[in-house]
């Protein structure tokens, strides 16, 4: 039933960057493959005006900071579950389970986890990311929340058959080649770059090896195969307590303690077996698994060796490590503690896509104040507060929670944003560096947020306060919340605010201009020396219904 003629090789992945093996939920693998490999660079800027053809702000000093042309929907999944994105180049499953090797970035593995197996880890993907320009640890805390497990990859062992007619055995003969390849190889490494001490001395214990092996169906396999060379071509002796019925044991000390391992071994096989095939496991992600282009299946294993202290370094930021804990929000025990998820939404929105932008001109002497709509319990407040921007107008009928109602230059009114007392307090505290909204509001939001910036600049201009709505440069960050009710609706309603979005925008640049007028100025010039760029992203801390927009105004 299995092809005999088999051939197995391992390279060394001679990228420049580090390769990393991540365990992440499938619904944030699109966020975390594309943090892992580009960071913040991945960001489509739009320009106000270009998605109707209109050049009028092409001379903007913020050209400078549009990344792409494209517009940022085109990251989306198309409808065949593929990536759009002409960045990302990746694997696709041929229906086989056999893979090659490519010069693509990531691969995207289907789990076990994702057939059956625990609860815990059902809709989990593997993805095997070469050349990073983010490690794993280095992603913010939220996005590493999601992130279950993660490895460093140093190597990859190839198998490839001639033929493999009726093949519907999981773990074949070539399988059994690529783990008697890899074991030597692991072996080899052991005693010549990493001075495993196979054996006990007076002054010190014999080194211990852990096994970290994706599927865990295949650690026994690595294991029984370490130990038979160790013995036998390693010229190791047996240990005095070795256990000859503990499968596990031998002349190389294993153990499955995190605390007690010298050396762990990250492996991660790239092939399916029988009932993963049939599921068609890992579709939805939209790239998975790879595609053999008419050469002859491979099955692979990528793999690397990583001393226990740098592999810890890595889980430890991982999971319920990555992010510090939410306080309730009556607690003043850590004044510091986010007091709420959405804390790490603009977290990130100011740590990644604002700071080479404008973000440290914020923060400047002539830097402008800061407006949260629908602040509570103040999330966003904390953010603005923290990054230097004062006063910070907080505005929402609910409570802020007292440890952002005490902080220095926060001001809450509690009402509406177009109530009486909020368009006085937000006219009060202009002009504006950032204006920033994460109300539960959907249809109405674009509305609201117009009329209100409206009546805070007729306001404005009224009055002999000679204030502008806006202190340029400034951002406008707005969470977009979707009815989310299937991936087809999700779209639609993408599609619908991509379109509202350039009108909400210029209803704002409008009010910015209204708030500067005087007797002889008109607002239509005033308008065309404000020049907009935006983009929709897709941030760790939202969920899968959410988008979250961002805008920099520039004074041309």
């Amino acid at each position: 039933k299995m092809a005999a003629a088999a051939s197995t090789q391992t390279d060394v992945l001679s990228h420049p960057g580090e390769s990393y093996a991540v365990l992440v939920h499938r619904n944030h693998a699109h966020r975390v493959r594309n943090a892992l490999e580009s960071g913040s660079e991945n960001v489509i800027w739009m320009k106000l005006g270009a998605e109707r053809g209109d050049d009028s702000g092409s001379n903007s000093d913020a050209d400078n900071h549009v990344s792409h042309v494209s517009h940022a929907s085109t990251t989306e999944a198309s409808d065949d579950g593929t990536s759009d994105s002409a960045n990302v180049n990746m694997r696709y499953h041929d229906g086989i389970g056999g893979c090659t090797a490519t010069t693509s970035q990531t691969t995207v593995i289907p789990t076990p986890y994702e057939a059956g197996g625990r609860k815990s880890r059902r809709g989990y993907c593997l993805l095997v990311i070469r050349n990073v320009r983010t490690t794993p640890s280095q992603l913010p805390p939220v996005a590493r929340q999601r992130i279950s497990w993660a490895g460093r990859i140093t190597h990859c062992t190839t198998a490839s058959t001639t033929s493999r007619a009726n093949d519907k055995v999981p773990y074949g003969n070539d399988t059994g080649d690529m783990v008697r390849h890899i074991a030597r190889r692991v072996f080899d490494l052991l005693q010549q770059q990493h001075n495993f001490d196979f054996v006990d001395t007076p002054t010190k214990r014999a080194h211990e090896l852990r096994l970290d092996v994706r599927p865990k169906s295949m650690v026994l396999n690595i294991c029984q195969e370490l130990q038979r060379i160790a013995a036998e071509g390693g010229g190791i002796v047996n240990r005095d307590d070795t256990d000859d019925n503990d499968p596990y044991d031998g002349p190389i000390r294993m153990t499955r303690s995190v605390g007690k391992c010298s050396f762990v071994l990250n492996a991660v096989f790239d092939f399916l077996d029988e009932e993963e095939e049939e599921d068609g496991v890992g579709d939805s992600i939209g790239n998975s698994g790879s595609t053999c282009n008419g050469n002859p299946p491979t099955r692979c294993c990528y793999w690397g060796l990583s001393s226990a202290e740098d592999q810890n370094n890595i889980i430890r930021r991982l999971n319920d490590y990555a992010t510090p804990g939410i306080e309730p929000l009556d607690s003043m025990d850590n004044v510091e503690a986010p007091v709420s998820r959405a804390y790490y939404k603009l977290h990130q929105v100011f740590d990644e896509h604002l700071k080479d932008i404008m973000f440290a001109k914020l923060r400047g002497v002539n830097g402008g104040a800061g407006l949260d709509l629908g602040a509570s319990p103040g999330g966003w407040t904390q953010v603005l507060h923290r990054n230097g921007i004062r006063p910070v107008v907080a505005i929402d009928p609910g409570l802020l929670a007292p440890r952002v109602q005490g902080l220095d230059g926060v001001q809450h009114v509690r009402g509406d944003f177009s109530g009486e007392d909020s368009i006085h307090a937000i006219a009060n505290a202009a002009p504006y560096s950032a204006i920033v909204c994460d109300a539960n509001l959907y249809l109405e939001i674009f509305e609201q947020i117009g009329r209100t910036l409206e009546a805070v600049a007729e306001e404005l201009r009224c009055s002999a306060k000679e204030k502008s709505l806006l202190a340029f440069p400034s951002v406008f960050v707005l969470t977009i919340k979707f009815p989310y009710k299937t991936e087809e609706s999700l779209r639609r309603n993408l599609a619908w605010a991509s379109e509202q979005i350039p009108a909400c925008l210029r209803r704002i640049v409008d009010a910015a201009a209204s708030s500067m007028m005087d007797e002889g100025t008109c607002g239509n010039d005033l308008s065309a020396h404000i020049a907009v760029t935006y983009s929709i992203v897709h941030l760790h801390a939202n969920s899968e219904s959410e988008r979250t927009l961002i805008a920099v105004f520039n004074e041309l």
